[in-house]
């Protein structure tokens, strides 16, 4: 969603991947953007001290590595549209296949949405986002 945002207040084209492609900076910023860490998980789910002051991220693979040795997994929701305009519908269905594949022990719910644009699901189908939601907690 920042991306996006960032490409509609900067530039007068009305389409992500345009801006993107035709912009070198652009495609840096966005390169960076998708590699970067995640958070890392409280100090209570790796077994440390909470007062442990250490840089609070992890790279994706030590974020996987962590994802994996659960003994029960978690849980995912997939909540997407199929008129995502950002984050198209096959990138999140290639992602959705991925961690079924590597993680086939955990449960993995994918909810689509016909007309929603990019960060718009709750807005227009706020009764599929809850009761997706409710069955992601029911695990």
């Amino acid at each position: 969603g920042c991306v996006a945002a960032l490409c509609k207040k900067h530039t007068q084209r009305p389409n992500f991947f345009v801006t993107v492609h035709d912009n070198s900076h652009m495609q840096e910023f966005v390169k960076a953007a998708a590699t970067m860490t995640v958070l890392q998980p409280p100090a209570w789910a790796m077994g440390e001290p909470s007062s442990k002051a250490e840089d609070p991220r992890w790279d994706f693979p030590q974020f996987e590595a962590w994802d994996f040795a659960l003994a029960k997994p978690i849980p995912r929701l997939f909540l997407y549209s199929m008129r995502d305009g950002v984050v198209p519908k096959e990138k999140v269905e290639a992602y959705v296949r991925y961690v079924r594949r590597h993680h086939p022990s955990a449960k993995v719910l994918t909810v689509s949405t016909p007309k929603s644009i990019h960060c718009k699901l709750w807005n227009d189908s706020a009764a599929t986002c809850r009761d997706a939601v409710n069955e992601l907690l029911s695990e």
